[in-house]
């Protein structure tokens, strides 16, 4: 039985607020780049070449470098450019590899939970008798509960305030109106879930968005839905916690293994053991990412690559004015040389926190919204597909028959 489309209409607006930044590739060379500043280093590297082209058009025209003998080779100078170029390299290698380790991570965090919650919705639904009458409220606490956790875990990742990081969305009005999924979930047995509550978003409500990075840059991190409401007691339990993803955590493997003495999670027991496996191994991946979010760059390191680059801007123009003839030119090639330096520096240090938005750039770092919607939409998937849908199960049956 196909989606209904209506499904991921209901999260449209989650992923239209929160988009990976993408670039046009057809151009040929990347030309189209260079009129693009959105998640640019460029911009901040900028004001420090002007100076540096200034600065050297000032020595060029008003002072005789050359007359001096200051620089009569600029061996000693390639001492200083090597080193400063290794550095810089270096550390922007690193960056990218913290970058795309953060991507892993969350990635397999997000994989785990989801085989986790498939598991659960697929052993619960085979329950029979009295665990049968509440499987559809166990399975609609499950997806709530899984989209909860992932939530809670991607917003203590990227950091910002926990009260207005987490948006309620009702299960019936994620699902497109098609069933009283919130009523199951309201009479869900056990949790804090048991008092789900219904939140109508005014989508162009500022309030949509949650503070983060550094308040100065007045940056905006796309709230996270949560599927099924959030609980008074729910809201109130995760805003007084400082260990907000463990916290869900526990809520729900205490209500697998009560669900599991009722009844319910109805296959052998070391099949249901892969649902803890799955579920452990998420969390690992979950920590494995707070290790970089948690960690940052080694300061000594940040700052000798600072210093690297302000005692260039302080010696290149006068290297430049020395050795080099022409207004135009010795304020172009200083210009050029000191801004893409620092243009290295800034993409380094914008890679190297990939969840925050520190610098004022939201472009950069890993978009927790967009990877939140999709996996609600898993859960979706996995909830709306219900037992015995399995495309194609009733055509073979059919088919047997005759």
């Amino acid at each position: 039985m196909p989606i209904p489309p209506s499904k991921s209409q209901a999260l449209a607006q989650t992923r239209m607020e929160a988009r990976w930044h993408t670039y046009n590739k057809r151009v040929p060379g990347g030309l189209s780049l260079l009129v693009s500043f959105s998640g640019s280093g460029i911009p901040r590297a900028l004001p420090f070449g002007v100076i540096a082209g200034v600065y050297a058009l000032l020595l060029e025209k008003y002072a005789d470098i050359g007359g001096f003998g200051l620089f009569e080779h600029t061996y000693p100078f390639h001492v200083i450019a090597f080193i400063t170029g290794f550095g810089l390299i270096f550390r922007l290698n690193i960056a990218y590899q913290r970058f795309w380790e953060a991507r892993g991570l969350t990635q397999n965090m997000a994989a785990k939970w989801a085989d986790a919650a498939l598991q659960v919705i697929a052993f619960d639904e085979v329950a029979e008798g009295a665990a049968a009458e509440s499987s559809s409220a166990f399975i609609a606490y499950a997806v709530h509960a899984f989209s909860l956790l992932h939530a809670v875990a991607l917003q203590s990742l990227r950091g910002d305030a926990v009260e207005r990081a987490l948006r309620p969305v009702p299960l019936k009005e994620a699902m497109g109106g098609s069933g009283g999924a919130d009523a199951s979930l309201a009479s869900a047995g056990g949790g804090l879930a048991s008092a789900a509550v219904a939140v109508s978003i005014d989508e162009r409500d500022p309030a949509h968005f949650s503070c983060g990075g550094l308040c100065p840059h007045a940056k905006l991190y796309p709230r996270l839905d949560v599927l099924g409401g959030l609980s008074a007691a729910e809201a109130a339990a995760i805003s007084a916690s400082d260990e907000r993803t463990h916290l869900v955590y526990t809520w729900l493997l205490k209500e697998l293994v009560t669900r599991r003495k009722a009844g319910g999670l109805a296959t052998d027991a070391p099949v249901v053991s892969r649902i803890y496996q799955v579920l452990s191994d998420g969390m690992l991946g979950y920590l494995g990412a707070r290790k970089l979010a948690d960690t940052p760059f080694p300061f000594p390191y940040a700052q000798l690559n600072a210093a690297f680059c302000v005692v260039n801007l302080c010696v290149f123009p006068a290297v430049v004015a020395a050795k080099v003839q022409g207004l135009a030119m010795v304020t172009t090639i200083a210009f050029l040389a000191i801004t893409m330096m620092y243009s290295l520096n800034e993409v380094a240090r914008e890679l190297e926190d990939p969840y925050t938005a520190e610098l004022g750039s939201s472009a950069n770092r890993l978009q927790a919204a967009a990877m939140h919607a999709d996996f609600n939409n898993r859960l979706l998937t996995f909830y709306h597909s219900g037992r015995g849908r399995m495309l194609g199960a009733a055509a073979v049956a059919s088919k047997a028959d005759a």
